[in-house]
């Protein structure tokens, strides 16, 4: 019986750690850690078998936790959830196959499970074949959520399952200690299937609006990313406008010239020639962005035109930008919503300018924008969220958490500073 005890937690413990492995990422490579994770944490499920239900859930979510902390690379808070409802799925298929095993067979689940090795064999694989079913049930509402969101998220979720976990537990405690007749049987029968259909219902629900959210995100993304491109070809059209106009003009100053020299005019060929290349470099936007970055400066060259269409002063530094190492997207979403956010803010001031600067600052880098600002945007210090009189409320929301999300993704941080009369946002990203 120890020895068929003992398989049986390595299998389980084996589903829980694949289970991790599938969703997070490795601090090692190869399969001795994997392995060595299995061994571990089955040993320590084996040794907990003999405590009563509230120790063994305490023990067992540490040991869970530990290992998961130990082989993947996650936050805590993430692994806490995962640990927690792999506890709670285990428990409450326990109680569903014991108390529908003692209302088939009309007697106390525990003489069952320990009168006969065949009987608990069978029964037992019976049990870790639904564990295994409902695990990769899980893994594919989880397997299309990314992790970079908001810490809240995920300690609601936690909370979530910390509370199925107790009231699971607290079941346990209670059916042990009632009279297990075919009427109290069928009772909990029906209480635990509820519960554990509810509870499925909660996590499918859980990553489907986190999925929501992502996708609503990358469409805001994307959307930022065409309205970029537009303003890039708008400035392009309007330059190209310009060129031909001068190439026009120019033409004709050329001829002009040509007949003063032949007139022996010289000094004033000179003169008309002059004033025709200023107007030329008057006339023709000059932008000179060398940042080290195409995408950043793609995106520098196309503020400038949305600044010049929307009459904001606009002025810029970057420092080289090599030793940046961000995911394109991430530092192309970054900049562009930190720039249209102070743009939307000071377009409705009467002065209306930005500036924007990326520099390196001891440990980090740092991305700080300065805009004025109406009375209409207001800094929720407490928060540290945006909020604005702008009708789209929806996008600007998404737009200061992107921020924040990438902010955070790079360990850094992301702070709103405004002091009546200009407003502040100072990005921090680790180098």
């Amino acid at each position: 019986m120890q020895i068929l005890d003992y398989l049986l937690c390595v299998i389980e413990d084996f589903v829980i750690i694949l289970f991790f492995d599938k969703l997070l990422k490795r601090r090692f490579q190869g399969i001795l850690p994997f392995i060595a994770g299995v061994i571990f944490l089955s040993f320590f499920t084996f040794i907990l078998s003999n405590y009563n239900i509230v120790l063994k859930t305490l023990f067992g979510f540490l040991n869970i936790f530990v290992v998961s902390s130990v082989l993947y690379k996650e936050r805590l808070i993430i692994k806490s959830g995962y640990a927690l409802m792999a506890l709670y799925v285990l428990s409450i298929i326990d109680i569903i196959f014991g108390v529908l095993i003692s209302l088939v067979l009309n007697e106390a689940f525990l003489n069952v499970f320990y009168s006969s090795f065949w009987l608990r064999l069978f029964v037992c694989l019976i049990i870790k074949a639904f564990d295994i079913l409902i695990f990769i049930l899980i893994y594919k509402g989880f397997k299309k959520i990314q992790y970079d969101m908001r810490p809240k998220i995920w300690v609601l979720y936690n909370s979530v399952m910390l509370v199925f976990l107790i009231i699971t537990t607290a079941f346990i405690v209670i059916y042990s200690q009632k009279q297990q007749d075919a009427e109290t049987s069928l009772l909990f029968l029906i209480i635990s299937s509820s519960f554990f259909v509810m509870s499925m219902v909660v996590i499918y629900f859980f990553t489907e609006i986190c999925f929501g959210f992502q996708r609503d995100k990358k469409l805001y993304v994307l959307e930022s990313g065409y309205e970029t491109l537009q303003d890039r070809i708008a400035l392009q059209n309007r330059t190209s406008e310009i060129i031909k106009k001068l190439n026009h003009d120019m033409n004709k100053h050329i001829t002009y010239a040509c007949t003063l020299i032949e007139q022996g005019k010289k000094e004033s060929a000179i003169k008309l020639l002059d004033e025709a290349i200023g107007k030329v470099k008057k006339s023709i936007p000059h932008i000179d962005i060398e940042s080290g970055s195409d995408i950043v400066d793609a995106i520098i060259t196309s503020k400038i035109a949305l600044a010049e269409r929307k009459q904001i002063a606009f002025d810029y530094y970057i420092e080289p930008l090599e030793a940046v190492e961000m995911d394109v997207l991430d530092l192309s979403s970054l900049i562009s919503n930190v720039i249209d956010n102070a743009f939307e803010a000071a377009e409705q001031s009467e002065k209306a300018f930005v500036k924007f600067k990326m520099f390196k600052y001891n440990a980090y880098w740092t991305v700080y924008t300065e805009n004025s600002y109406s009375s209409g945007i207001v800094l929720e210090r407490t928060l540290h969220l945006l909020s604005s009189t702008k009708p789209d409320k929806f996008q600007h929301g998404y737009g200061s958490q992107i921020i924040k999300d990438i902010a955070l993704k790079y360990n850094g941080e992301v702070t709103w500073e405004a002091d009546g009369e200009i407003f502040k946002t100072i990005v921090l990203l680790k180098i």
